[in-house]
This record gives structure tokens, sequence and C-alpha cells, in this order.
């Protein structure tokens, strides 16, 4: 048998050879380097420590063994789960683009002076509800950057039409930063549920019985914590992504629940609540949707939706909306791209004409007479998902589309727009 120290050592030398074999390799963008880069930083920490504490002793803590070992467990889940990520299951091009906007809201107090930007890798798994988080558990001390694993449903790999939802999981990893986690709470998170039906053990105990619900005190804590977490990270995915967070988050609930017969459930709100939520605050968002008659007959058509749900699902004071989404809007402005640009909904009819003649909706590239590249402002990512949306909803002129095929034409479109900026970034 292997002594603990000898199988610790063998464990040190299968995580490295995991490591390179994984993380050595381009499966698709640059960023690759940086998931290696880092993963290498805390496995050599791992190895130093048991070089210099655990091997040089003569005899061996066997707290020191079991820590290290739980370390390597660690890092060995989150490589593997970084190799999955990569194995073709998710767009590198939404994935480059969603990092841009996400880094600064989830950027950590680090001790290193310039406070390097945290990861984010997304993975796959099984079944429709399958979207999540798996925030770091804590903070090494050889850590530099921090890692989040957002996951999604396998089965919409090719729907960048409901990518808008990873928006919400974003909400998660702003709310687990430690620098952010207080601010979030007390001038978004808290605001936004004071008179609400979880404002307090009371509310949450008299909407209970209102609902013919019971649940235990531990239930109670759970849904006044994490049913206003999940209402956060609603408005936060709002306001990250755009409205086509509204269209994807509610088009998913609605499929996925009943909101006249909702089972309760203490980590989740009410779906009609939650979509509820999302349309009072658009409504109050001042985003312009009449600059086109599309924008408007999409407006409409998600207000009609919305106004079909039962009043019993308002929880929050339309006041307390609106304070929210300000403090939630000065918090993002404070980080570049990362609140949606609302001058984008300008774009959107140009983009749906570009949908309907087959072509992906993206800015025209254009040259002068000598071939050089005419500089053009991108399209915002963010403004493509929202076209694609307006035009399955209310915009197509072409009766042939399947939704498939929206899909396809706005991931292309991303992917356009990714590659035409690293271009524009080397000439």
């Amino acid at each position: 048998m292997l002594e603990p120290i000898e199988f610790l050592e063998e464990e040190l030398r299968n995580v490295e050879q995991s490591l390179k074999e994984t993380l050595r390799y381009e499966y698709g963008h640059s960023i690759s380097a940086q998931f290696y880069e880092e993963c290498d930083l805390r496995l050599t920490a791992l190895r130093d420590q048991f070089n210099q504490t655990i091997r040089a002793s003569a005899s061996p803590n066997r707290k020191y063994i079991l820590g290290a070992l739980t370390e390597l467990h660690r890092l060995s889940i989150l490589i593997t789960r970084i190799e999955r990520s990569h194995l073709g299951e998710f767009s590198w091009a939404f994935a480059s683009a969603l990092q841009n906007i996400s880094a600064g809201p989830c950027t950590e107090q680090s001790r290193h002076s310039d406070n390097p930007e945290p990861l984010f890798f997304i993975s796959a798994e099984g079944g429709i509800s399958s979207y999540g988080l798996h925030p770091e558990q804590r903070l090494y001390t050889a850590q530099k950057r921090q890692i989040f694993n957002i996951v999604f449903p396998r089965t919409l790999r090719n729907h960048v039409l409901f990518h808008p939802i990873l928006a919400h999981e974003i909400g998660h990893a702003a709310m687990s930063v430690s620098r952010n986690a207080k601010e979030l709470e007390v001038n978004v998170l808290n605001v936004l549920i004071e008179n609400s039906v979880i404002a307090d053990d009371d509310a949450i105990e008299n909407w209970l019985d209102r609902e013919n619900q019971s649940a235990s005190e531990r239930d109670r804590q759970t849904i006044r914590r994490g049913w206003a977490e999940e209402f956060f990270c609603d408005l936060f995915g709002l306001m990250l992504i755009g409205p086509s967070f509204i269209s994807a988050h509610l088009t998913l609930l609605d499929a996925i629940d009943d909101p006249d017969e909702q089972d309760f459930v203490s980590t989740h709100p009410p779906s009609a609540a939650r979509y509820l939520l999302v349309a009072e605050a658009a409504s109050n968002l001042g985003w312009s949707f009449d600059s086109s008659p599309c924008l408007s007959a999409w407006f409409k058509q998600h207000n009609e939706k919305c106004a079909s749900v039962a009043a019993k699902f308002k929880f929050f004071d339309t006041e307390k909306i609106r304070e929210a989404i300000s403090n939630l809007r000065d918090f993002l402005s404070r980080y570049p791209n990362s609140l949606f640009p609302e001058k984008e909904l300008e774009r959107v009819g140009t983009l749906i004409q570009q949908l309907n003649f087959g072509a992906p909706p993206n800015d025209e590239i254009r040259f002068n007479n000598e071939g050089k590249l005419v500089p053009s402002e991108d399209v915002d990512f963010r403004t493509i998902l929202f076209a694609g949306w307006v035009a399955w909803n209310v915009g197509l002129t072409y009766q042939d589309y399947e939704f498939s095929d929206l899909n396809r034409l706005c991931s292309l479109a991303i992917i356009q727009n990714t590659a035409l900026r690293e271009w524009k970034s080397h000439t």
C-alpha cells in the first residue's frame, strides 16, 4: 500500500499531468493560456508546500497532508470542468463578449496591486433548468484571479438567443465578491424587498398563509435570502445584457412553470413574480422602445403577457423598484461596457432588415477605394441578441425561418463581430 504522503505525491503528479493535457492546448481562444497560468500558479504553491513543509518533515503532519489533498481535489475538479467547457460545447465568441462586460463588476479586491480580472468558463449539464454558477468556495493564498464556472443546458448550446439568461448567473458572481456584496445588498437588494412580501419573517408568514402554504423556520430564512438574491440577479441580468433578457427569461420560465399553479419552492421564487418584476423594471429604466414599429410591437406584446398574470404575484413596490434599479445603474456605470447602452436600440431596425435578407445582423463591412477597411462603430453583441428576439416575435417578413435559423445568424454575427474587433486592433 501507499503511505498517505506517497499518495499525496502521486496525486500531485496526476493533477500536474491533467493540467498539461487539458490547458496546454488551444481549444478556441487565447484565454486558455490565462486559465493555465492561474491553475499552474495554484498547483506550484501546493507543490512548494509539499516539498518545504510536508516531505521535509521527519514526521509529516497528517493534517497538512489532508489539507493538501483537499486543495488538490478542488483544483482537479476545476481543471476537469474547464476541460469540459472547451469541448465544443459553447461559442467562444459569446463567452469572450460576456467576459468583457462581466469582469469589472466581478473583480475581487486582491493582494495584487492591479486587482486582476476574474475568469469565466461555461460548461454544459443536462436538463433545461440546469443554469447555475459554481463560484470559488474560498480565496487561496496563491490565487491571483478568481475563476467562475457558469453552467447552462447542453440542449441549448446552439440557441444563442437564450444565452442572455447567463447574465442572471453573473449577478450571483457579483454578489459573491466581497468588495461588492455589502453595497449591492444594502443599496439594491434590501431596497428592492422593502415593504415586499419577503421584507421580513412576518411578511413571509402572511404570504404563506394567503397561499395556503407552510414552511419551516429554516425554509423561511431560505426564502428571504434566496428569493431576494434571485430577484436581484434578474434585475442585474436585465441591466447587464439588455432587453433580450426579457424575452429569453420570460420564454424559459413560462415554458417550465405554470403561472396559475406554481409549486412552492423555498430556494426560488414563483416564476410569475420574477417576470413581473423584470417587466416592471424594464418599463422604468427609460429605454426607448418607440424608435421603430417593431420595438413598439415587441414591448406591447410582452406587456400584454405580463398583464395576464395574477396580481398576487406583484411582490414589490414600484417606487422601490425604481430606487433599486437607479442604484444598480450607478454601480454598473463604474465599469466600462457593463451597463447595457440604450443608444444601441436605434440600430435594431437595421439589424432586423439584415435578418430578413438572410444575413447575420451585423455592421456592414465597408472598404474605401484603396481597399482599406473603413472604421465603423462595432455593433454591441447585446443588440444582436435583442434584434434576434424582436425579429422572431414581431419583425420577420421572411416567413420560412425556423427559430434555429435566427439563432444561427445571430451567432454568426457575434463571431464576425469578435473577429472584426480583433482584426481592427491589429490594423
